[in-house]
């Protein structure tokens, strides 16, 4: 007699999932699965022009602040965040990280455009 109850509680819970749990998922789903939940925001190809290393630093590019850098012109670090960062993540509800640093990246210009140079590939994306 044990397994029938437990097996009738497993059936229920299923029934409702699938009454109230499909249904939530379609209607929530284009916003649960939007580009912006994980998106790494790129910089655009103007920001990161170059004619000098002293011109680049670097920014965060990722929506969770999980250590994803990218390089750019210092001069248009503010712009990058107000204009495509803000913009972006603005919808953004995961994960966020306590990222310490860009440890052993450099921003440097390399033929007229800023790059990161340094040991870690996550930097150099």
């Amino acid at each position: 007699m044990f397994f029938i109850p437990n097996l009738r509680k497993g059936v229920t819970v299923v029934g409702l999932l699938v009454a109230f749990g499909i249904p939530w998922l379609i209607s929530h789903g284009p916003e649960l699965w939007s580009k912006s939940r994980h998106e790494v925001v790129p910089v655009p190809v103007e920001m990161q022009l170059c004619t000098a290393h002293e011109q680049c630093g670097y920014v965060e590019t990722a929506c969770s602040s999980c250590c994803r850098y990218e390089a750019i012109n210092k001069d248009y670090a503010a712009t990058f965040f107000e204009e495509n960062f803000n913009a972006s993540c603005q919808s953004y509800h995961g994960a966020v990280c306590d990222c310490v640093g860009p440890g052993g990246i450099e921003p440097v210009c390399v033929k007229g455009r800023c790059q990161l140079k340094g040991p870690d590939p996550v930097y150099n994306d």
